[in-house]
């Protein structure tokens, strides 16, 4: 009776084991190392050092995080496993369906590794890096869209009339 037991503990140890996820250890200093930088077809935004440069509306300008949006930036980083990501990564659903031209693309680039994004990806119909690649960028614009310089530096590009013809 005490081997089954045993069996048994021993079991109910392991599953609640694998059940909870590993915690990461990450200090939020070690995301100066990596060079973040969001793009699409209006603009480019280097979380680093500020810079948001549109060539097509002409605008060069800088957006200055408080070391709170920082931080807040640099936990969804590391909680998303962005700093795993090696090499060129696309994110698109499942179905492997692309419209073109793509005009909600987006691209984030970490130092030289580019991740591509699909403008129709849906984080019910992509993998697991996909699904955290997204959760990053829509948590790190929820951030950024309560910081003031990004709100008038967006209202700017918004307000800017657009001619441009995608083939």
């Amino acid at each position: 009776f005490s081997t089954w037991f045993e069996i048994l503990v021993c079991f109910l140890f392991s599953c609640i084991k694998s059940d909870k996820k590993q915690q990461r250890i990450f200090n939020t200093e070690n995301f100066n190392d990596y060079k973040i930088e969001f793009s699409n077809f209006d603009y480019n935004y280097n979380i680093n050092s500020g810079l948001i440069k549109s060539d097509y509306f002409g605008i060069k300008d800088s957006i200055i995080l408080t070391k709170n949006e920082k931080n807040k930036i640099a936990k969804l980083f590391f909680e998303n496993y962005i700093d795993t990501i090696k090499s060129e990564t696309h994110i698109m659903n499942k179905e492997g369906l692309l419209i073109m031209p793509d005009m909600g693309r987006n691209s984030i680039k970490i130092n030289n590794t580019l991740i591509s994004i699909n403008g129709l990806s849906d984080s019910l119909k992509v993998d697991e890096i996909g699904k955290n690649v997204l959760r990053f960028k829509e948590k790190t614009f929820e951030i950024l869209k309560q910081n003031n310089d990004f709100n008038k530096i967006m209202n700017e590009i918004k307000s800017k009339p657009d001619d441009r013809l995608f083939l």
